[in-house]
């Protein structure tokens, strides 16, 4: 069944010459053809929070459009994780606070996760 989603971004940052992409997280695909692409450095990142224990850190292209994420508990996790790959610091993080929604249609393993990581991280 389809639901709305509502979220937020809560930060913004655009990836310089003084981010490094440290390679201590590697992303990429592996075509059919087994030929295997790396990601490297996205153009910028950004925290969504969908709820009060959900983060999600987007690497996004010069378009806007989402190359991968990762999934964190909360957001100091998510700027870690971003300050492991690219060392970004705190203070380099525009704050925002811009609220989006969309349609979803979860697939069963969406769900799954998503309770699993519930029940481990519940909320306070």
């Amino acid at each position: 069944m389809a639901e709305l989603v509502r979220y937020r971004v809560v930060r913004r940052a655009v990836l310089g010459s003084s981010h490094t992409y440290t390679g201590n997280c590697r992303h990429g695909l592996t075509a059919v053809d087994g030929t295997h692409y790396e990601m490297g450095k996205p153009h910028s990142l950004e925290i969504h929070e969908y709820g009060s224990d959900i983060f999600y850190l987007f690497y996004l292209d010069a378009g806007g459009e989402m190359l991968t994420d990762s999934l964190h508990s909360d957001l100091q996790g998510a700027l870690e994780q971003a300050e492991f790959e690219f060392l970004i610091q705190p203070g380099e993080w525009e704050a925002v606070s811009e609220d989006r929604e969309y349609w979803n249609e979860p697939s069963e393993l969406a769900q799954t996760l998503v309770e699993a990581l519930r029940a481990k991280y519940p909320p306070a």
